[in-house]
């Protein structure tokens, strides 16, 4: 990727994508340090495009819905029946919590 490219992008410290979300300060230098997450050094800074970023993310995303499915049926197997007026309470929460 060219200079002038990444200019043009976003680009986020560490710090940054840390307080986003995408993990600690040290684990997000891990990657750039083993080559996962690409980075540029301006200063003392590693700085990261939103180009690197969306790689990265594409690259280490893991999906697993045979995990998620298993899991949701062992919740629902071991759940207990809801009662008319448990499930009455239920829909008034939720449907509270729609319009706030």
């Amino acid at each position: 990727m060219s200079v002038a490219s990444v200019a043009a992008e976003k680009l986020y410290t560490l710090e940054e994508l840390s307080d986003l979300g995408y993990g600690t300060v040290a684990n997000l230098r891990k990657y750039v340090s083993q080559g996962n997450l690409q980075a540029h050094k301006i200063g003392r800074f590693y700085r990261v495009s939103q180009s690197d970023l969306d790689l990265f993310l594409e690259t280490t995303r893991v999906v697993t819905p045979s995990l998620y499915s298993e899991f949701v049926d062992t919740v629902v197997a071991l759940a207990p029946e809801f009662t008319p007026e448990q499930r009455r309470r239920i829909a008034e929460v939720i449907s509270v919590g729609a319009v706030a």
